[in-house]
């Protein structure tokens, strides 16, 4: 199976297992499958974009590329935007991706970025503008135990909260030895950096 083609049809499909493939089309989990609770995918190489916006009862979701240690594999794009229900996030080694959104997710608790994110890329090609990976977090205001917020090791800059970076900061120096930069939310955020 490299297709999750026709999967829209399956409306009662609550959970989403995958697991063992070698790669898998771009997926549009938000088009049909309005009862999806959990998805669990694990491949070696990955996909283009997995979109899941708008899932209403979506509450667990993962996806882990096992492919070899320092290529760039996996999705270059995860996008959970408006899920209300989602706790857990996890998107581990996934090192081409560029983003990674889950604005409005406003149950979230847990967002495990792990092994994840392209060190940069150039904005268009040979423009000699590179954009750093960022997140923004600001509206997922449960997201304040740092136990349960891992970070890419290659973030560079975090959109949060002033109670988030409160929480975070220190954990995240100390034990992520993270040394990116944290912006409230107050200033305007923006969905990646160019420099």
């Amino acid at each position: 199976m490299k297709s999750l083609a026709g999967i829209e049809y399956f409306r009662n499909l609550k959970t989403l297992k995958v697991s063992g493939l070698e790669s898998l089309d771009d997926t549009n989990l938000a088009v049909g499958n309005i009862n999806l609770t959990s998805v669990d995918i694990s491949l070696v190489k990955g996909l283009t974009a997995i979109d899941c916006n708008g899932l209403q009862s979506l509450t667990t979701f993962s996806l882990v590329v096992t492919g070899a240690a320092g290529t760039e594999v996996g999705p270059k794009r995860v996008e959970l935007d408006k899920c209300p229900k989602i706790e857990s996030v996890t998107v581990k080694d996934c090192r081409a991706i560029v983003a990674v959104t889950v604005t409005g997710c406003t149950e979230l608790t847990s967002l495990n970025l792990s092994g994840s994110y392209l060190e940069k890329w150039e904005s268009e090609p040979n423009s000699g503008k590179w954009i750093y990976p960022s997140i923004n977090i600001y509206t997922n205001t449960k997201l304040t135990d740092p136990a349960n917020f891992i970070p890419a090791a290659n973030l560079v800059d975090i959109w949060a909260t002033s109670a988030q970076i409160e929480a975070f900061r220190k954990y995240f120096e100390t034990n992520y030895k993270w040394t990116g930069t944290w912006h409230s939310n107050d200033e305007t955020p923006s969905a990646s950096v160019v420099r």
